[in-house]
């Protein structure tokens, strides 16, 4: 069996425990099966019996939305400021990963904010900017 071999602390902030699950099973840079999403998610959660299933779930949709709504803006600024344009290709997927994110139905407040603001043609790099 593989296991996770990457540790990133960055800030090193106490958080709700499925943030760290939206990080690894909805990865801004490679895609991972859904079927093995949700096996992370089902060993978890029978691990932690203190947590209730659907209120975890629910935080990690939140968590996802959080996440990706933040890394698809650090792609364009990766781009732009830092002259670090490659990070760019990563845009699509975090884009459709918070597509996915908003679908859920304790998102749909800020579905609705990005269906008024950012319609989904919009959804995506900033036009001229390329990967």
């Amino acid at each position: 069996m593989r296991r996770v071999g990457l540790l990133d602390f960055q800030s090193a902030a106490w958080g709700h425990p499925a943030y760290d699950h939206a990080s690894l099973i909805a990865h801004a840079r490679r895609d991972i099966p859904l079927e093995l999403a949700e096996r992370c998610v089902a060993r978890f959660l029978a691990a932690r019996p203190e947590l209730d299933p659907e209120a975890f779930r629910t935080a990690l949709a939140i968590c996802k939305a959080q996440r990706h709504m933040r890394v698809a803006a650090q792609w364009v600024r990766l781009a732009r400021r830092d002259g670090r344009p490659h990070y760019l290709a990563h845009g699509p997927r975090t884009w459709r990963l918070l597509g996915e994110a908003l679908r859920h139905p304790a998102a749909a407040p800020l579905a609705a904010v990005f269906d008024r603001w950012i319609p989904p043609e919009r959804r995506g790099n900033p036009p001229g900017l390329d990967a």
